[in-house]
């Protein structure tokens, strides 16, 4: 389940993730440059064969009830936290990021005896690049900038309006099995339309070349 972490905790998972609106998506090429706001939180997420997060083993009984790890898919950890996007005009958004990142925040933390989510924090410039095109050996550089940059007016106006604390909470709860369960129908039913079509496809192809072979055969 989401669970919100501390710095001290370490990380691991890759991939990018996001959206679009409220949320900042790291993409391969690009540069951000963000201002980390509270604390992270730490969920699992599936990349296949759905994208959804995992709802992992029932804490009462301790018996597994995602139907992915049931059948042998291994979920990876993910974190978020909110961010103010500077390059977008300072907007608040929710940034999903993979542990190979979230273990240079937490460096930075260590290091500083300081927390990169409150008012002695600073902001970061966080560079993604992708080796030969292939999203799996994406490398995430995170840099953070020497001068603190505590809160605005306007950005403390921001956040104590927002219940950004729940918010994030809500945003990444993971999905029911019965969730999982409608994706994975879905999916099935698109890959079966899929299927549909190739076969239809290779049926009029082969209709095609057995009523112009006549004609092939007088020659």
């Amino acid at each position: 389940m989401a669970k919100f972490v501390g710095w001290s905790e370490g990380g691991s998972g890759g991939g990018d993730g996001g959206g679009g609106g409220q949320f900042l998506k790291l993409q391969g090429g690009n540069t951000y440059t963000v201002r980390l706001v509270g604390k992270p939180v730490r969920y699992m997420q599936h990349w296949e064969p759905v994208i959804c997060r995992s709802p992992g083993v029932d804490e009462k009984t301790k018996q597994v009830i995602d139907p992915l790890m049931v059948q042998g898919y291994q979920p990876k950890a993910r974190f978020a936290i909110w961010v103010f996007h500077r390059e977008d005009g300072n907007k608040f958004k929710v940034m999903d990021y993979p542990g190979v990142l979230h273990d240079q925040f937490k460096d930075w933390a260590s290091t500083n005896n300081s927390d990169p989510g409150r008012e002695q924090g600073t902001d970061w410039v966080i560079k993604l690049e992708v080796p030969g095109g292939d999203k799996r050996r994406t490398k995430y550089k995170a840099t953070a900038k020497q001068a603190i940059a505590p809160f605005t007016e306007e950005e403390m106006k921001i956040l104590k309006e927002s219940k950004f604390h729940d918010k994030l909470l809500e945003l990444r709860k993971p999905h029911t099995p019965d969730e999982i369960r409608g994706l994975l129908a879905k999916r099935g039913g698109e890959a079966a339309a899929a299927k549909a079509e190739d076969q239809a496809s290779s049926s009029s192809n082969t209709s095609s070349q057995q009523a112009s072979k006549p004609e092939e055969d007088i020659f």
